[in-house]
């Protein structure tokens, strides 16, 4: 049910500094035909022995959002030049039919501080499914991770990782999680089920009363030892 794009003798990815929607949403049905671009120069940096130049696939595939299925344009890269325009995303292996992913994947994360100090510190680390992760480490204290999705969702708990080095990011005093609510317009925090607890580098589940919402934000409490926070996922 996956499909790889070959040129010549090339193969093809799709990355996310192409392309609109998060790349494991897309799917290519059958009979998706591609259309070829020279570009001289793919990252528009130095480029002193001329090996910057690429030939680019485009065609109108299909995005599987929450929202419902659209057209989206996708952009394919020779294999070899991916991952240098930035961190980001990546596919070789895409499907010909929509798959409903993980939620998470599904969402757009910030956070009110991201520590940019290493090259394993990352907002994109809360919900990438690798091994970078989010801290705050060198930031205020009390800092805040946020999902935004395009529609509504139902939502009626959290898992997260909490990254603890045993210095200067360790896991938190506490947490609220908040959700936004439409009709108050405004942040008002979930109902928990249980009692939370905060083990180190371990998945942990915080279950909650649903909530219907188009954003979710945990505030993170960590004024007491004062030390970082980090996360090294959130589902």
């Amino acid at each position: 049910g996956l499909v790889a794009i070959q040129r010549g003798p090339l193969i093809y990815c799709a990355e996310e500094a192409d392309n609109d929607y998060a790349i494991p949403t897309y799917y290519l049905p059958t009979g998706t035909t591609f259309t070829t671009k020279k570009v001289d120069n793919l990252t528009g940096g130095d480029d002193p022995y001329g090996v910057r130049d690429v030939v680019t696939l485009t065609t109108t595939a299909k995005a599987h959002l929450l929202g419902g299925d659209v057209d989206a344009a996708l952009t394919y890269v020779p294999y070899f030049s991916w991952c240098n325009r930035g961190k980001g995303t990546m596919a070789v292996w895409i499907s010909e039919t929509p798959v409903d992913r993980p939620l998470k994947s599904y969402a757009t994360p910030s956070a009110s501080y991201t520590n940019s100090g290493n090259g394993t510190d990352s907002v994109r680390g809360l919900n990438d499914g690798t091994n970078d992760r989010w801290t705050s480490y060198n930031g205020p204290l009390n800092p805040w991770v946020q999902y935004d999705f395009e529609a509504p969702v139902s939502i009626w708990g959290s898992t997260i990782s909490w990254y603890d080095d045993g210095g200067g990011v360790q896991v938190p005093d506490g947490m609220t999680i908040q959700y936004w609510d439409e009709d108050a317009d405004q942040w008002a925090a979930v109902t928990p089920d249980g009692n939370w607890t905060y083990p180190k580098n371990t998945a942990t589940a915080y279950a909650f009363q649903p909530v219907s919402t188009t954003k979710l934000r945990i505030q993170i409490k960590n004024d007491v030892k004062k030390k970082a926070s980090g996360i090294m996922e959130w589902d």
